[in-house]
């Protein structure tokens, strides 16, 4: 009867290594995978941030910009909550690809923004009247200030 219970008590650790160990080789293959699939994300958020510059971006029509104004802004809020979901993770290669997709994420924000402020008509208006509002002789006086000047003439 010892022999039985030793047996059992044998099978039951070796069963619990085994289940520990495909546990640790069940993350470790989800750690593989999350760092190839971030590694992805990386580079094809990379190449799309690369191809939104500004000339592409003024070619489109209004109702292309809407769309893809739309899309990036889903994008983005994805981009957010996946950086924010990786800051507990502890793994050094992950958390240096991460920082690539949130330097990324900025960026994509700060062209989301821009797309957005394009298209409105009282951010243009508004924009234009302050430039309006700036009369020629104040922007000489300042750069003359900033140059060292006063009045146009130089210090003595």
């Amino acid at each position: 009867m010892c022999t039985a219970a030793l047996t059992f008590n044998e099978l039951e650790r070796k069963s619990q290594s085994t289940k520990g160990w495909t546990l640790v080789a069940k993350n470790a293959r989800n750690a593989v995978i999350g760092i190839a699939t971030t590694l992805v994300v990386s580079k094809t958020l990379d190449r799309l941030v690369t191809a939104l510059t500004p000339e592409r971006l003024a070619s489109l029509s209004p109702k292309n910009k809407a769309e893809l104004t739309a899309d990036l802004q889903e994008l983005h809020a994805l981009l957010v909550v996946g950086c924010r979901q990786s800051e507990r993770e502890q793994s050094r290669a992950f958390r240096l690809l991460m920082s690539k997709i949130e330097e990324r994420t900025e960026d994509l924000g700060d062209i989301i923004e821009d797309l957005v402020l394009s298209g409105d008509e009282q951010f243009k208006m508004l924009l234009s009247d302050c430039v309006k509002s700036i009369s020629a002789p104040v922007i000489s006086e300042l750069v003359g200030r900033m140059e060292g000047r006063l009045d146009g003439q130089p210090t003595v």
